[in-house]
């Protein structure tokens, strides 16, 4: 196996970075929906630089669940598209947690 390549380190740190308290309020005033809250996180890191940045910088920005802003698929691309170039399987970097409130930091 080999390690993940950066493009994967990166959108993990991005998705990780927006799992904030504030970021949760912008999102949903019912608490738990930690499926869709990393779906919707994955979705605005997808939406490109301008916008993630924009939204973490200002939470307020963060699309709400009733927009349905879900990207799921992000989770799979680098797999998918490691296997196909390398063929190789592809070892996920664990040293950073996407699970929704996973940031401690950012639930302070």
């Amino acid at each position: 196996m080999r390690r993940s390549p950066h493009f994967t380190r990166s959108w993990l740190s991005k998705t990780f970075a927006l799992d904030t308290k504030r970021h949760y309020a912008a999102y949903s005033f019912i608490p738990g929906l930690s499926d869709s809250f990393l779906y919707t996180r994955l979705a605005v890191v997808a939406r490109g630089k301008l916008f993630y940045e924009s939204v973490l910088q200002d939470p307020s920005k963060f699309p709400g669940w009733s927009t349905g802003a879900w990207f799921e698929t992000l989770m799979y691309i680098p797999a998918i598209a490691f296997r196909d170039v390398t063929g190789d399987e592809f070892e996920r970097d664990s040293s950073v947690s996407i699970e929704s409130f996973s940031n401690i930091d950012g639930w302070k």
